[in-house]
């Protein structure tokens, strides 16, 4: 039986929301009820790009939680709000979900943003 992932490795406390997506129609994605992560750690980062004319901000990041937090995993195209209730309250969307069983401690879901 695995225990819990210590606290001191997840410090960010509701501070990640996933809306896992339902489907693509030509009104646009649809999504499910939101979910509260308790615990996570959170990985940020935003970039610049684009000509002079043109610029756009890209957002990246890596959120990484307990498993036990969805009942399923999020799928790609999921919809992750980061920073909850905070100023650097910001949207990104899942690129890659990836689960790792570690030996002592819990199962880790492990969401690359884009």
């Amino acid at each position: 039986m695995s225990r819990p992932i210590p606290r001191r490795l997840l410090p960010h406390v509701d501070s990640v929301s996933v809306e896992a997506v339902k489907g693509v129609s030509g009104a646009g994605r649809s999504y499910h009820s939101a979910v509260t992560v308790k615990r996570a750690l959170i990985i940020d980062g935003m970039a610049l790009s684009g000509t002079q004319y043109e610029r756009e901000t890209d957002v990246s990041g890596v959120v990484y939680c307990d498993r036990s937090a969805f009942e399923k995993v999020p799928p790609p195209d999921s919809r992750v709000t980061l920073w909850l209730g905070t100023p650097d309250e910001h949207e990104a969307f899942v690129k890659r979900v990836e689960r790792y069983m570690h030996p002592r401690f819990g199962d880790v879901l492990v969401a690359v943003l884009r």
